[in-house]
């Protein structure tokens, strides 16, 4: 068996000396504002920080800022604690460790199911399922041997759960007060879960900074992006089948609600939670009946809209008219779904395509991250695998082939690609949802007013029959276009070009840009197409906003 970390499992003792980091990256103005508070804070706190903006890099810079105090006040050498959610950020730390603050290998030990490491080194990583039963122990033994110790909490909304939480079982032997040797960052970009206040807050802090989308586009530390939210169509069978499934949901929910009035105004993910705890413990057997049906029947409806024969469909023809170059990531819930996609792009971009999802081993997982890494693929299809945590290379285009309703889901998926890419990267993801159904029309609902003005957020539909793509406002736009093209009298080759562009820039957002950039476009374009389509991108960016000439 190959091991995740490779190294000497002994590691020195924890009494050895103190070995400290120095931060090779210089932090962004964020960063250094959030430490200032977390030091106020006597080194607690948690920090929601958008994906993507540097948190790890911000984890780091507090290590280093916390070892440079106590080598100035001559107190104990410092021990890290991180715990982690999943067992691929374990190498993924262990990196950023060595490459970031110059940490030496042997410092370095990791603690899963696969590999355990004896938890005497200055830094140790945990995965948390390993970690429930241990590391506050460890954490404790450290901390009565008179060394200061530092918890990472990193993605800390999963640390909430009774099981989970267990990690923090140390807390109340922790001397509160400056004085304490105890030092604490919780690390998410959705930090807040059922149980906060109860569970994260005494172990690592109060929330006490929140970097936001806005603010990350503003300082240009993210990409700057578009959403696209693209309404799909049932066909008829589709349709009739939802219809049908929904009142057989609605008539055995009457009567369940009925007993149980209790479920009113319950979230949906608690009120699934109650359902499953009911079918399964409830000595009423009628009560027990009524929640399995309500179950079988939402896991039906909710097969049927996954399953939606327009949503292959779209992603096919998304991908047909996006750069072909463009690196690509395709989410989806369901893996029997993803493989379907992976089956027909294998036929389409031959070479270029890739899978990752939890049924897969971690060697291939591995290999197909490397691969889209270096750009040997640039279209990965994936599941839930990649919502969160994982650095996620640089990508121009999301699509969201089916989502869940979850807003920390959906925040995660954004963040995955907004890493920066170059100077000119602005990014696309496109959210698929059936109309006709229970779903979520907007991709960001809980945050758009955070994005209103910042971003363009445009509403399209694809039609399944014609596989056309329709976008009433842009096509206003075009018409204006095409009529003043009309009135200069262009001649049919360049009106035949200039619909093409038109047609192509359907997809993207470039029609959203200044007439500024347009034109800083125009003058470096190092083609005559490229030229062509960024005059074309000018044109509607005029029509949008002062209107075209008449003459």
């Amino acid at each position: 068996m190959s091991l995740l970390y490779e190294g000497n499992s002994e590691g020195p003792d924890r009494t050895g000396p103190a070995v400290g980091g120095q931060l090779k990256k210089k932090l962004f103005a964020w960063q250094e504002e959030c430490l200032d508070i977390w030091m106020q804070h006597q080194g607690r706190g948690i920090v929601n920080v958008v994906t993507g903006a540097g948190k790890t890099i911000l984890a780091l810079g507090a290590i280093a800022r916390l070892e440079k105090q106590l080598l100035r006040e001559n107190a104990a050498g410092l021990k890290v604690i991180i715990v982690v959610p999943q067992v691929f950020l374990l190498q993924q730390w262990a990196q950023t460790l060595q490459d970031e603050l110059g940490i030496a290998r042997d410092q370095i030990g990791i603690y899963s199911g696969a590999h355990k490491d004896l938890p005497t080194r200055k830094y140790m990583i945990y995965v948390v399922n390993s970690a429930r039963h241990c590391l506050a122990r460890h954490l404790l033994e450290d901390y009565q041997r008179g060394a200061a110790v530092m918890l990472i909490a990193d993605e800390c909304h999963h640390y909430s759960s009774p099981e989970n939480s267990r990690i923090f079982d140390f807390i109340s032997h922790i001397s509160p007060g400056s004085s304490s040797r105890y030092y604490a960052l919780g690390l998410s970009a959705t930090p807040q879960a059922p149980r906060f206040d109860e569970k994260l807050v005494p172990a690592l802090g109060v929330q006490i900074y929140k970097y936001g989308f806005a603010e990350a586009l503003n300082a240009n530390i993210i990409s700057s992006f578009s959403i696209f939210n693209l309404k799909l169509k049932f066909t008829p069978d589709e349709e009739q089948e939802y219809l049908e499934l929904s009142e057989q949901l609605s008539r055995v929910l009457d009567v369940l609600m009925r007993r149980c009035p209790y479920l009113n105004g319950l979230s949906s993910q608690h009120f699934f939670a109650c359902l499953e705890e009911m079918a399964r413990e409830s000595d009423d057997s009628a009560l027990s009946g009524l929640s399995r049906a309500v179950l079988i029947l939402a896991h039906q409806r909710k097969d049927v809209v996954y399953k939606a024969r327009a949503r292959i469909s779209c992603v096919q023809n998304l991908l047909q008219r996006i750069p072909a170059a463009a690196k690509v990531i395709i989410f989806n819930e369901r893996i029997e779904t993803a493989e379907a996609i992976y089956a027909l792009l294998q036929r389409l971009f031959s070479g270029q395509v890739g899978r990752y999802h939890s049924e897969m081993d971690e060697r291939s997982k591995k290999r197909v991250l490397r691969r889209y890494s270096n750009s040997e693929i640039r279209i990965l299809v994936t599941c839930r695998a990649l919502d969160e945590g994982l650095n996620v290379p640089a990508t121009d285009v999301g699509i969201i082939a089916c989502s869940t309703r979850s807003s920390r889901q959906r925040i995660q998926r954004l963040g995955r690609i907004l890493r920066r890419s170059g100077e000119n990267s602005h990014a696309c993801l496109y959210y698929l949802y059936i109309g006709a159904s229970n779903e979520e029309q907007e991709l960001m609902a809980d945050i758009s007013q955070e994005l209103a003005g910042l971003i363009p957020v445009l509403d399209l539909e694809y039609d399944h029959e014609s596989q056309s793509f329709l976008h009433p406002s842009y096509q206003l736009l075009v018409d204006r276009v095409l009529a003043y093209a009309r009135r200069k009298a262009w001649d049919a080759e360049i009106v035949g070009e200039l619909e093409r562009n038109l047609e192509r820039g359907k997809l993207g957002c470039e029609w959203w840009f200044s007439q500024q950039e347009c034109l800083r476009r125009i003058q470096s374009a190092r083609s005559r197409a490229e030229r062509n389509y960024w005059i074309s991108m000018r044109l509607l960016a005029q029509a949008s906003r002062q209107g075209l000439p008449n003459g």
